[in-house]
């Protein structure tokens, strides 16, 4: 794992004053965070429902805008290509076909809400791997690398890039989707909570901020993720315990009848909607939204 201090000299130092400061968060998780929404010519993809963001109202998402910034690490290293404008493309498959690629993730709404609503130009670090659980993958105590080290990687990585600019970025929160892995595991699913907290913990004190934000979305109401009472379980209580933490209803937002495991176009620019209300309410003081 990076030291703190290498941390805090990548995301503090500058030759000189930096000539803006980002509002900036982080989207995390598995493959719901990474994302299989697809952009546009669903027809092409052997899904059902055969839906694009032209099909329910929303081809404007599919322009590509300046207003948000998108940083995303690889998920095997947490080094990516650089910052780019935010477009429908930065989902499943980004590494190989990068802007050529059809498939977004929650972080097309959260930078196109957060922008608009804001004023404000913002920065979003993206890191992802599908398949993983928190029990494992994300464990910051893992003595090997792992997902916990690859966002760290790219955290380290995506400031360093900024710095070259002459950007500073303000992290402010995390959005977190992920839990579907544990829940296919009764030990897993058990000790959700207290990985849940370590992890929060962990990231917090890495970062420095010890009241960083985290913006947990609950997993898919599905029978395919057998122990999900556990992780809602959770997730809440892991919540009421921190003013900080803030949960996300992610439960009934639509998926592939084809893959009930995974959300369809609708329902990743949904959690992204989610996610970013979430975040004007805090910004706002309004504390936790009723879903």
């Amino acid at each position: 794992m990076l030291s703190l201090c290498i941390l805090a000299t990548s995301l503090g130092a500058y030759a000189q004053a930096p000539s803006k400061t980002l509002r900036t968060y982080i989207v995390a998780g598995q493959s719901n965070a990474e994302g299989i929404g697809i952009g546009r010519n669903a027809a092409a993809y052997n899904v059902n429902p055969k839906q694009d963001l032209n099909s329910f109202g929303y081809g404007h998402y599919l322009t590509n805008t300046d207003r948000a910034l998108v940083y995303k690490g690889h998920p095997d290293s947490g080094v990516g290509p650089g910052w780019s404008n935010l477009q429908a493309s930065f989902g499943v498959q980004y590494e190989l076909y990068q802007h050529n690629n059809n498939f977004f993730g929650p972080e097309l709404a959260i930078g196109r809400e957060l922008s608009h609503h804001l004023g404000e130009q913002i920065a979003l670090i993206k890191y992802s791997k599908g398949a993983t659980s928190l029990a494992v993958d994300w464990d910051p105590t893992n003595p090997g690398n792992n997902c916990y080290d690859y966002l760290i990687n790219t955290i380290v990585n995506s400031t360093q890039a900024a710095n070259v600019g002459n950007v500073a970025l303000d992290i402010q929160g995390v959005f977190w989707m992920q839990g579907e892995s544990d829940s296919l595991d009764l030990n897993y699913a058990q000790n959700y909570k207290a990985n849940l907290l370590r992890f929060i913990s962990t990231l917090r004190t890495k970062l420095g901020k010890p009241d960083l934000d985290i913006y947990v979305a609950t997993i898919k109401d599905a029978s395919v993720w057998t122990y999900r009472q556990l992780i809602w379980d959770a997730q809440q209580a892991v919540a009421d315990a921190d003013p900080h933490v803030y949960l996300i209803d992610a439960k009934t937002l639509e998926t592939y009848a084809s893959d009930p495991m995974h959300y369809t176009a609708r329902g990743e620019v949904v959690l992204g909607q989610r996610f970013a209300l979430q975040a004007l309410y805090d910004i706002a003081n309004l504390g936790q939204v009723a879903w």
